[in-house]
């Protein structure tokens, strides 16, 4: 081992102690996303079914491969919460390894010091961890799914066994398996690509057979209801716009870019990975994705900076700068990592500012109805947070556990449904069920909780509920 592999190493350790000393900071902040999979997996562990309203299979969490780990946890009693946050503080982890090995394997072992470093501390990256989403989880199979990409000769199970996991893990997971075949086929590696996308079938296809059995489709509804909606492709763009050309990372974009033409003939793992990035961010972008949430970034920073890395090592190698390559890059990697400690406070301040307003509140109002004389259906616009609290059945009026819902009005969801009681941000209450005759003759609201200026929380108690009591108390 070289010296420079060696040191290199050592940075390696240094930055997964940073990463995780960041994300602890941060704390454990469950977004609403991630409760609907929680319940999804406390479900199945105690009834056996993988539902998020008892008796209803449909598939409304977009990640089954982390649904079913967190079931496994659920089983044994773990706080679901506690168990996402450390297995995506491990799979962040597992993250920069995988983007140090990769640049080590490309001969650019001082560029992996520089990229496990500047990771290690970018806010957005441990947003997802914070919010127990599944994206770190998701990130750590594309990565290791390209890392184990074969040189010839070589076997193919790892890196098919790991596409196809990628691909339960998150839908868009078809996009990695796609650029690996891709990288593949521009080496005319031919049989290689055969026996990848063979395992990565026999590691998949029992899934998805079983969604279709179960489910009636291995789609998530989730994705049927967000691709229903309105695509807002201009916030799209302007999102990611602002992330990759504002005035901290400008500089990184642009080294990027170097870094990502010096790595395409480094071997099959870059092209595959320069290639997924590139359909990634598109996609995304194109489906406004990215301006609904910031964890859809998170799979996009590691190989981002990995590039920036070798960008930079390799400006920092002309004959020009190569003298002065080691203090250069110290400057450039201590000023980011001050400059991303600086935001760091104001990043969580944010985090447990949203948590305050949004999933804490509908926790304590949907813990008040399940104890309610009336604990009966509730129709809610966003449905993780009061899942967590409320075990009856929740009708969701996005349609991402309620099919009939996409396309539907407020009104006719409630009045087909018999929901019971309504609990939604003024800001998702459309104006015409408000005018809705059905909905003011027998809905009263019962509580206004104020957020932030202009901004609430409305409950409407239904006027006539007499339903029996429908809540499931938890093991």
């Amino acid at each position: 081992m070289s010296p420079d592999v060696r040191r290199a190493r050592w940075w390696l350790g240094v930055a997964i102690a940073l990463a995780l000393g960041c994300r602890a900071y941060v704390g454990i902040l469950t977004s609403d996303d991630a409760y609907i999979t929680f319940r999804y997996a406390r479900h199945l562990a105690q009834y056996g079914q993988p539902v998020y309203n008892l008796g209803e299979r449909v598939l409304g969490t977009s990640t089954p491969l982390f649904m079913l780990v967190l079931a496994a946890a659920a089983r044994v009693h773990l706080p679901l919460g506690a168990t996402a946050f450390v297995l995506s503080n491990i799979a962040d982890a597992v993250s920069l390894a995988v983007v140090w090995q990769l640049l080590i394997r490309a001969g650019e072992p001082f560029a992996s010091r520089i990229a496990v470093v500047l990771l290690a501390v970018v806010p957005v990256f441990l947003t997802s961890v914070a919010s127990g989403m599944e994206a770190p989880l998701y990130t750590a199979l594309v990565l290791g799914s390209m890392c184990a990409l074969p040189p010839v000769p070589g076997s193919a199970m790892p890196a098919g066994v790991l596409l196809g996991l990628t691909a339960i893990c998150r839908p868009e997971g078809a996009i990695a398996a796609g650029a690996a075949l891709a990288a593949l086929g521009l080496e005319r590696r031919w049989s290689m690509a055969f026996r990848v996308v063979l395992a990565a079938c026999l590691t998949s296809v029992p899934w998805f057979w079983f969604a279709i059995v179960y489910y009636g489709s291995p789609l998530p509804q989730s994705v049927v209801a967000k691709a229903a909606g309105q695509a807002h492709v201009l916030d799209g763009l302007r999102t990611f716009a602002a992330l990759l050309g504002s005035t901290r990372y400008l500089p990184i974009t642009a080294f990027a870019a170097i870094g990502a033409v010096r790595l395409w003939p480094r071997g099959t793992a870059w092209r595959a990975l320069i290639l997924w990035w590139l359909v990634y961010a598109a996609a995304f972008t194109l489906t406004g994705a990215f301006a609904r949430a910031e964890w859809y970034f998170t799979p996009l920073l590691p190989v981002y900076f990995g590039c920036a890395a070798a960008g930079l090592s390799g400006v920092l190698n002309t004959r020009l700068l190569v003298r002065w390559r080691v203090p250069i890059a110290a400057l450039f990697t201590t000023g980011f990592v001050v400059v991303s400690a600086a935001h760091l406070p104001d990043h969580r301040r944010v985090l447990q500012h949203a948590r305050a307003i949004r999933e804490q509140t509908y926790i304590r109002v949907a813990a008040r109805i399940a104890s309610s004389s009336a604990p009966c259906d509730v129709a809610a616009s966003e449905i993780g947070a009061i899942g967590d609290a409320f075990d009856g059945r929740i009708i969701d009026l996005a349609g991402l556990v309620t099919p009939s819902a996409v396309g539907a009005t407020h009104a006719d969801v409630m009045r087909r449904l018999n929901a019971q009681w309504l609990i939604a941000q003024n800001i998702y209450i459309p104006d015409d069920l408000l005018r809705d005759a059905w909905f003011t003759a027998l809905f009263r609201k019962v509580q206004t909780i104020d957020l932030e200026p202009g901004r609430t929380t409305e409950v409407y108690e239904r006027r006539d509920a007499n339903c029996a009591p429908r809540g499931i108390p938890r093991s």
